[in-house]
């Protein structure tokens, strides 16, 4: 869907008269693409009404649409977004298990046709098994994935990271670009991908949601993860990019809880994780 709406953005067929790339009277918008990694929309107040409250997604919502029934190809991180990034079930892309698989060179993905469209691309993804190594980070001029720092707290051993820290350095991007197109320096728009794994097991939210979920952690991770969306919504519209801005909220895949079994997700196709 995400790929289909990049063509018809950078083709111009959203609109009654083919897109002219001259026009100085057409602006074309910015895509903020965002990743809420292992997100079971059931549990979301602004998906039908769910126990974990979401200012943030309600933001959104409130100047947009939900499609109420999505399926991912896959209910596991990476080929479900070498997918979102290709418009390819696994089969056809080549990439059927995290870490395994990576995408190949010639495959052609959604940055790559923004950023062949004269668009600024970023990425900043919170989790190993997108690490670049994995070919997601093609098409992207910023590729942020470092796992290691330079922030506190980060080393070797770290596979994944706080909603928080992504927020920060995506806000911190969206800043610099905001100035650049201030001064001149920067004319185009810009397609941002930003990804969140704080719904990922092992489920630790951050105070308070740890104190307000207590019973259940999934939950609070939850409730953080909307806060750190929130911080990315106020730093468009602080820096003066929310009149221009598309943002498009996505799920890779969700989480089985126990149900059927599967205390996860990637082992089952049931509802709750597809």
């Amino acid at each position: 869907m995400a790929a289909v709406a990049a063509y018809l953005l950078l083709s111009g067929t959203i609109s009654e008269e083919p897109w002219d790339p001259t026009s100085e009277s057409l602006e074309r918008p910015n895509v903020l693409l965002i990743s809420l990694d292992t997100t079971r929309p059931d549990r979301l107040a602004a998906c039908g009404g769910g126990p974990v409250p979401t200012p943030a997604l309600d933001r959104v919502l409130g100047d947009g649409f939900r499609f109420e029934e999505m399926i991912t190809p896959a209910p596991n991180t990476l080929p479900a977004h070498a997918s979102l990034m290709t418009a390819l079930n696994p089969y056809a892309h080549g990439v059927r298990e995290n870490v395994e698989h990576a995408l190949p060179e010639e495959a052609r993905t959604l940055a790559e046709q923004f950023h062949e469209g004269g668009y600024a691309t970023a990425a900043f993804v919170a989790a190993f098994v997108l690490d670049r190594r994995f070919g997601l980070a093609q098409g992207f001029e910023l590729y942020e994935d470092r796992l290691w720092g330079p922030e506190p707290g980060l080393g070797p051993q770290t596979v994944e990271l706080r909603g928080g820290l992504v927020a920060e350095r995506a806000i911190r991007w969206i800043g610099e670009y905001a100035a650049e197109r201030r001064s001149g320096e920067e004319t185009r728009p810009f397609f941002l991908f930003v990804h969140f794994f704080d719904a990922h097991a092992p489920y630790v939210p951050p105070p308070p949601h740890a104190r307000i979920y207590a019973d259940q952690p999934y939950n609070g991770e939850l409730a953080y993860q909307d806060a750190c969306l929130g911080r990315l919504l106020d730093a468009i519209e602080a820096h003066g990019e929310a009149s221009r801005t598309l943002v498009w909220v996505i799920s890779d895949h969700g989480e089985a809880l126990g149900e059927h079994g599967e205390p996860q997700h990637s082992i089952f196709l049931y509802d709750s994780t597809v």
